[in-house]
């Protein structure tokens, strides 16, 4: 069954990223310059009065006026997220790193990554350290990596579609509880240049559980067992954990950019764009423990939408050795959840749910070896 749900899944998310049909993309008018100097006369300009036989002298440069400098919001080339691979449907190209929050991504040939979640795999282990709701003796360790592959990218970068497979597991554990998921991932991202200012995405991610997720003490699921109550913690941590990977993501993505700032302007080294980010998004993560006397399945479904404002930093739009690129985002997620849970043999679980407001912050980096 959960085979199955892997294919049709995976096909229905390639089937919406194919329907997408390639736009035009708009030109962006040219920024007029007003700092014009003063009039000066050609030097071959007749300058003499028909009626007079003086010669009128030329104004003194040091009574000419300068008009102000115009503050503007275009003043560069509009450049999509994709064109500058901060994009999912964008990987990088050979020889080049990114990394974000979410995964890092290495290309090492044309067309094909290598990657994962570094950033949480780093992390687990400082958990203790850094981790308010941490259970003491607890012992927490990630493995999410996986390949992807450019199916789609043409010469203006206007339409991009990644697609990546992957093999993940989460496993924690304390004094008397191991509770662990693992299975296979996959993730299909697509983006199109509707306009020279607009992006809009399409993207579907999924974590395939191989089995039900693991759990060592069944007999501590009833509500009136002993040691109940450590084990509905275990499991509440872990699945809070679990929330970052969630068994079903479905998102639009969408960017819109709103200025840019020439390196002149900015003070910085390339041109400063920023972008107002949308992505509707609908979430669902799936609890399952089950064995021969005592089982209890929990489906949260969160349906909700993330605003923030995105700003974006590229040293050059060439693919040459040492291209570097830079995103940073900062805004919240909104969102609703609902949960239906069934239980057989008195089995019981408070697990935590998603918050209805939480804040999004974004870091990703580019670099071309």
């Amino acid at each position: 069954m959960k085979i199955r749900n892997l294919f049709w899944s995976s096909f229905f998310s390639f089937s919406l990223g194919m329907c997408f049909v390639p736009a035009v993309s708009a030109q962006q008018g040219n920024v007029i310059d007003l700092n014009d100097g003063p009039y000066e006369a050609d030097e071959n300009e007749d300058t003499s009065s028909s009626h007079s036989s003086r010669s009128v002298p030329a104004e003194p440069e040091s009574r000419a006026t300068t008009l102000p400098s115009r503050v503007s919001f275009r003043t560069a080339d509009s450049r999509t997220l994709a064109e500058q691979r901060l994009h999912s449907s964008a990987y990088p190209e050979e020889a080049e790193l990114f990394c974000s929050l979410d995964q890092c991504a290495f290309g090492f040939s044309r067309g094909l990554v290598v990657g994962g979640d570094v950033f949480g795999m780093l992390t687990a282990p400082l958990r203790p350290h850094t981790d308010p709701q941490w259970i003491d003796g607890g012992d927490l360790y990630i493995i999410d990596l996986f390949g992807g592959a450019q199916i789609l990218r043409n010469v203006n970068s206007t339409s991009n579609m990644t697609v990546q497979i992957g093999y993940r597991r989460i496993a924690f554990s304390d004094d008397h509880n191991d509770i662990s998921s693992e299975g296979f991932t996959t993730r299909v991202s697509f983006s199109q240049k509707i306009s020279s200012l607009y992006l809009q995405g399409i993207e579907f991610s999924g974590f395939f559980v191989v089995g039900n997720e693991y759990l060592n003490n069944y007999q501590g699921l009833p509500a009136q067992a002993a040691g109940h109550s450590k084990l509905n913690d275990a499991v509440s941590y872990f699945y809070r954990i679990s929330q970052n990977y969630p068994t079903y993501r479905f998102s639009l993505p969408a960017d819109v950019e709103l200025g840019e700032w020439s390196d002149t302007q900015s003070d910085s080294p390339s041109p400063l764009r920023l972008y107002a980010h949308a992505e509707p998004f609908y979430i669902q993560n799936n609890l399952d423990f089950s064995d021969n006397s005592y089982s209890i399945y929990s489906q949260e479904q969160d349906f909700g939408v993330r605003l923030a404002a995105v700003i974006a930093i590229e040293s050059s739009q060439g693919t040459k050795s040492g291209r570097s690129a830079f995103r940073g985002g900062l805004g919240v997620d909104i969102a609703g959840y609902q949960r239906t849970s069934t239980s057989s043999g008195g089995a019981s679980l408070s697990l935590p749910h998603r918050a209805w407001l939480a804040p999004y912050i974004d870091v990703a980096f580019s670099v071309q070896f």
